[in-house]
């Protein structure tokens, strides 16, 4: 890449919207896009955060793309009585009126708590309710290639050659700088952990359970939570490499808010749009993975022959048709569940797939069907009511919606399972489990345990798959 032919590239694109933004009287986005190569985003996420840069990441398997996000050019935050929709149209008009060169428009990335409703408690005091971060510097990587994009909210007196200098000082400097090999810090080790214990978790979801017995709901998702402290600084790139390295179907997040990074490997994803076609899945129902092929061949046909499960999981299949029927023109479910199976368990998966209609958005779709039975419960209202009086805690953006919005109408959205809340030597843990009327609270527990081993191993540095 000619740096000094960029740097022209950046006084002019921040040139146009100067102009666009006194004819208007108020900031307009410039986007400048251009191929990148050579870029491995991981290495430069490890090399940022020992850097201390404020960075996002995002990492999808099908399709297989990566995002880097580097800085903020500005945050979208929703307002109070208008919601996603309303957020929704607030991107659309920023895109409408930007000023874009090159290969693509403008993205964001972002989330929002499980529970909007919900007070915000310790941990997730510094995290917003939801925002959308347009970074300054977007490394974007898929299977063909790799594409900078450059995003800059021009005022009416910015000065374009002063503002084109400091984009290029930043790519030198984040981007093109010495690249030293990094290497892994040495595995922490865990010195203490606090969370409820097993009679007192177990004794709550039994309270649950005859709730559901008595008829004030079908299901309802109680969730764990352990603060756990270790002995040394936890890396956020090291936590993440190792996930992506032991599970090749999930997709990986990271974002950052007030010094945390909240980062994770789920295997559910929410909502995808793209070209208008809309793509999800219902995911519930669980069971762990044999210790050989035929175990695990027999464990997976009795979770599809569970009545129980199968019950759980069309509740789910249910709550999704339902939120999004009125946002597609068309709507196709898959008759039958299939297995979706991951290094330490295995899920019932249903496909859902359609058209979106004219003038909905995908964050109108994530707010139709967030949250859904499989992170929640159904009926969701009553679920949720539960949920806020039982479970002792704040999921903040644990369970919640994450992932990323372009100009063009395109997204994809993951729920945010998995996870971990990282602070220094601290860290939060998180994971739940769907109770149902025959739930065995004991079985329910230590199904929560298996899901909190997945990052456990990630932080502990122990790579093996379960």
């Amino acid at each position: 890449m000619n740096m000094m032919t960029r740097v022209g590239d950046f006084e002019s694109v921040f040139a146009k919207a100067r102009k666009q933004a006194r004819q208007s009287g108020r900031p307009v986005l410039a986007v400048l896009a251009f191929p990148w190569s050579g870029a491995d985003p991981m290495a430069l996420y490890q090399r940022l955060e020992t850097m201390g840069g404020d960075c996002l990441y995002w990492e999808t398997r099908e399709p297989e793309l990566v995002l880097l996000g580097i800085g903020r050019a500005l945050e979208c935050v929703p307002d109070a009585d208008s919601g996603l929709a309303g957020l929704q149209r607030r991107w659309r008009r920023l895109n409408d009126e930007a000023v874009i060169e090159g290969t693509s428009g403008a993205r964001a990335i972002g989330g929002l708590r499980f529970d909007q409703a919900a007070d915000r408690h310790w941990p997730w005091r510094r995290f917003p309710d939801a925002c959308l971060t347009v970074p300054r510097l977007l490394l974007e990587c898929t299977a063909r290639e790799s594409r900078l994009i450059c995003h800059k909210l021009v005022r009416q007196d910015d000065d374009p050659v002063v503002e084109g200098h400091r984009y290029r000082r930043d790519i030198e400097t984040l981007l093109l700088g010495e690249r030293a090999a990094l290497s892994s810090p040495p595995a922490p080790t865990l010195i203490r952990e606090q969370g409820i214990g097993a009679r007192q978790w177990q004794a709550k979801a039994e309270t649950l359970i005859a709730a559901i017995r008595a008829g004030r709901m079908n299901k309802v998702v109680l969730a764990r939570h352990l603060h756990q402290t270790y002995s040394e600084r936890l890396s956020a790139a090291t936590v993440l490499r190792r996930l992506r390295d032991t599970d090749s179907h999930s997709h990986l997040f990271a974002v950052r808010h007030g010094g945390l990074c909240f980062l994770g490997a789920t295997p559910e994803r929410l909502v995808s749009v793209n070209d208008g076609r809309v793509e999800t899945h219902a995911l519930a129902g669980t069971v762990r993975r044999g210790s050989d092929p035929e175990a695990d061949q027999r464990l997976g046909e009795q979770l599809l022959a569970s009545a129980k499960d199968r019950h759980e999981h069309e509740w789910v299949v249910q709550a999704i048709r339902d939120a999004l029927r009125p946002l597609l023109d068309e709507l196709r479910v898959s008759p039958e569940p299939v297995l979706h199976r991951l290094p330490v368990m295995q899920h019932l998966s249903t496909r859902i797939e359609g058209r979106v209609a004219a003038g909905a958005g995908v964050l109108e779709l994530v707010e139709a069907m967030q949250p859904t039975p499989a992170v929640a419960g159904y009926p969701k209202h009553e679920a949720l009511a539960c949920i806020r009086v039982h479970e002792g805690f704040d999921r903040g953006w644990y369970a919640g919606p994450l992932g990323w919005i372009d100009g063009a109408g395109n997204g994809d959205f993951v729920v945010a399972l998995r996870s971990a809340l990282i602070s220094g030597r601290e860290c939060h843990l998180f994971a739940g489990c769907g109770l149902v009327a025959d739930s065995v609270p004991e079985q329910e527990y230590g199904e929560t345990s298996l899901k909190l081993s997945c990052m456990q191993r990630a932080l502990a540095g122990d790579g093996r798959e379960g």
